[in-house]
């Protein structure tokens, strides 16, 4: 069995990526928020929680998250998570309760 160069492999991981961002960006809603979430996570003063969960280290999403955050015009690293967490928990069956939810109209 050979082994691939590190920088090969690295390259493999780069051109696969490319290609997953290309399928995910073909789509008009690959990065679209609820309204009420956007607007949640822009107030000032929102109330805070840390959300620890134990992910894989190889992933090095800190890094990753962080890195996004600098090259795009975003509020936090915490919003970011906050909302793709909530896309992804809303498009599961599992929206927020609306009592927990403040008004957006105040």
């Amino acid at each position: 069995m050979t082994t691939r160069a590190p920088i090969l492999k690295r390259a493999e991981e780069l051109a696969a990526a490319i290609r997953s961002l290309a399928e995910y960006q073909d789509r008009e809603d690959w990065l679209t928020f609820h309204p009420d979430t956007e607007d949640l996570i822009s107030r000032r003063g929102t109330s805070r929680d840390q959300l620890n969960y134990s992910v894989p280290e190889a992933l090095d999403l800190k890094q990753r998250v962080a890195t996004y955050c600098l090259e795009n015009p975003n509020p936090g690293a915490g919003n970011l998570v906050a909302a793709v967490l909530d896309s992804f928990l809303r498009a599961s069956g599992y929206p927020p309760s609306v009592e927990r939810l403040p008004s957006s109209r105040t």
